[in-house]
């Protein structure tokens, strides 16, 4: 009897054992799969974050990358094994190092920062990106985890914006500002000329100027109006390019403006056979602009002489035609050669009532692919005239095409 009662009781231990025995079975199944799924979402996790297109990297509390996705590298073009031996001021240009450990301590104090910056690669181009930056810690680690977009678009748009901005304030300034005023000028010197006919009911000789003086300040409002147009085509991108005889266009300008009346002026032209330049019929109002200035800024009583020549020059292995309009008239100050291209001045912000003329020629030349510069006749002496340059690219011969006549 106490046998069987003994067998029973081993029985029902065994029973017991095994009933635990496959609860433990169940619930390490269990565990398994659950770790099979974490295992799974920690690689799809993993796939989405190097393959995400946004620029994901992990830093230490010494600067130093610990982990940079994909992106990183082919945003930045370095290999991860150059970024991971890399810290964080070998590719951020706005970062100091000093200002590494306040940013540190600050970036933990706070759930999320987002933060703008520069990023230089490799082959040294600038990128501007924003950051959302989080603090992690991790196996008793502290690293802070960086997102970061390229923001170069919206950054290229908002210049836009901007640059739309300024325009349209030039345009609304030079509508109620230069214009204006010019129009007042005219209006100024008719009044003048209606009293005196009402008075006199003639002009005498001397009165010749109450007429030729409005008349000149609504040529220039004319012209200024006209200007305006032209950046408003060169900005709009409307502007289509033809091959251009650039020789044949400085020749023309030489026999016409050596004919303006009552002014001795002699100009001198050295040309140099083809110059053929990729443009448009407004590279004219370059050069007119610069030889016009020559005229109206030297002394009306003094000889005045003209130095035009062409020639062709080498920069970053390119070929451009270099063109050289030099005078003998009283010169630039120094001062005046920084800002004489500008249409806005540091000291106000809206549009100044002269050199349009040179706004539009720089923005013209640039239009064109080219650069304009000014300097001294003689070096050192800005009494003795100015010296424009001018350098346009060469226009490789396109077989096929024809050269347009400048007229």
């Amino acid at each position: 009897m106490n046998r069987l009662t003994e067998e029973n009781k081993t029985k029902e231990g065994l029973i017991k054992e095994i009933e635990n025995l496959r609860e433990q079975n169940s619930d390490l199944r269990s565990k398994y799969y659950d770790l099979k799924r974490s295992q799974k979402f920690l690689r799809l996790a993993l796939f989405s974050i190097e393959n995400s297109m946004n620029m994901i990297f992990w830093t230490t509390p010494d600067s130093r990358f610990f982990y940079v996705n994909d992106t990183v590298c082919k945003t930045l073009g370095y290999t991860r094994q150059e970024l991971l031996s890399m810290d964080v001021f070998d590719v951020d240009v706005k970062f100091r190092k000093e200002d590494w450990p306040d940013y540190w301590e600050k970036i933990k104090e706070q759930v999320s920062t987002k933060i703008e910056s520069k990023f230089r690669a490799k082959n040294g181009t600038i990128i501007p990106v924003e950051a959302t930056v989080n603090y992690i810690e991790f196996e008793g680690k502290e690293y802070n985890c960086s997102i970061v977009s390229d923001i170069s678009d919206r950054k290229k748009a908002e210049e836009e914006i901007k640059e739309s901005k300024n325009r349209a304030e030039m345009y609304l300034d030079l509508m109620g500002h230069d214009i204006n005023n010019l129009n007042q000028i005219a209006l100024g010197y008719l009044e003048f000329a209606s009293d005196i006919l009402e008075k006199n009911n003639r002009l005498e000789k001397d009165d010749k100027q109450l007429i030729e003086k409005p008349a000149e300040a609504l040529k220039n409002s004319s012209k200024l109006i006209s200007n305006v147009k032209k950046i408003q085509r060169i900005k709009a991108g409307r502007l289509q390019f033809i091959p251009i005889n650039l020789c044949d266009i400085l020749s023309e300008l030489r026999d016409h403006y050596a004919r303006t009346p009552d002014r001795d002026i002699t100009i001198n032209y050295v040309s140099i056979p083809g110059c053929t330049i990729l443009s448009n019929r407004l590279i004219t109002d370059v050069f007119s602009n610069i030889i016009e200035n020559s005229i109206k800024h030297s002394d009306p009583e003094k000889p005045l002489t003209v130095n035009i020549e062409v020639s062709v020059v080498t920069e970053d292995k390119k070929a451009y035609y270099k063109v050289v309009i030099e005078d003998n008239g009283p010169g630039i100050p120094d001062a005046l050669k920084k800002k004489i291209f500008k249409r806005f001045v540091a000291d106000r912000k809206k549009a100044e009532g002269r050199g349009l003329g040179l706004f539009v020629v720089k923005t013209l030349v640039e239009e064109f692919n080219g650069k304009i510069r000014v300097e001294d006749r003689v070096h050192g002496d800005r009494s003795k005239g100015s010296r424009f340059i001018v350098t346009l690219p060469v226009m490789v011969d396109i077989p096929g095409t024809k050269k347009a006549n400048s007229r």
